[in-house]
């Protein structure tokens, strides 16, 4: 099936990217409900969140404001 962010996080569909790194990719949400909203996602696929372990702790971890510029 389609996947939407991973199709954007692989650079094969446009979006308005407004920071990339090894981890995380932040873009503009196509269909946002505000002036201001954005995705963050993992570049690592995760199927869901039972699928998260102790290897996901440094992703997760990093996932702060200050993380972004």
């Amino acid at each position: 099936p389609d996947n939407v962010f991973l199709e954007i996080i692989n650079g094969t569909r446009h979006a308005n990217i407004h920071f990339r790194s090894d981890s995380f990719v932040v873009f503009d949400d196509a269909f946002g409900v505000s002036d201001i909203h954005i995705e963050v996602c993992p570049t690592e696929l995760v199927e869901d969140i039972s699928k998260l372990n102790g290897s996901h702790l440094p992703m997760i971890e990093g996932t702060t404001c200050e993380s972004f510029p």
